[in-house]
């Protein structure tokens, strides 16, 4: 009996490619593969930091936004309590200064008691020297008291 080799894994067999060979093609599918996976993980990465990066401007931008509608209404509320507080001091202007106010009235009578005292006044002064002449009272610190006395009499008198 004839008993058969089985063929050395070098040497092929009827259209069978040598195990070497294989080898080497496994290999180099391996080495492209993990080319390709290292590849495929920059890539994700990349897109990750592409992704955290728009994140944070997105966050920044939202953070911007938010500052200024709180900044913006925080000036708009300023200006309306300005313009509440304004309100009260416009009406008293106008008040005080459009006839037929009552602020405007109670000045036109302060104003018409005073120049009516000052008229008064003059008048009083002028009477009083009338009565007290200097040539027959010289001047010095009696002659003020009483010429004062005299101008203060008169205008304690109500007027006439």
């Amino acid at each position: 009996m004839v008993t058969s080799t089985p063929p050395l894994p070098e040497q092929p067999t009827s259209g069978a490619v040598p195990i070497g060979q294989s080898l080497r093609d496994l290999i180099g599918e391996a080495q492209a593969l993990r080319i390709d996976v290292q590849e495929s993980e920059a890539a994700r990465r990349r897109a990750e930091l592409a992704q955290r990066r728009f994140s944070i401007v997105l966050g920044a931008a939202l953070a911007l936004l938010t500052l200024f509608s709180v900044l913006l209404f925080v000036v708009v509320r300023q200006l309306y309590d300005t313009a509440d507080r304004n309100r009260a001091l416009n009406e008293r202007i106008a008040d005080c200064t459009t006839a037929g106010g009552t602020c405007y009235e109670r000045s036109g009578e302060r104003t018409g008691a005073a120049v009516q005292q000052l008229v008064r006044s003059q008048l009083y002064i002028i009477e009083c020297s009338r009565e007290l002449p200097i040539a027959e009272n010289p001047p010095g610190d009696a002659f003020d008291a009483r010429f004062e006395k005299c101008v203060a009499d008169r205008l304690a008198e109500p007027p006439k």
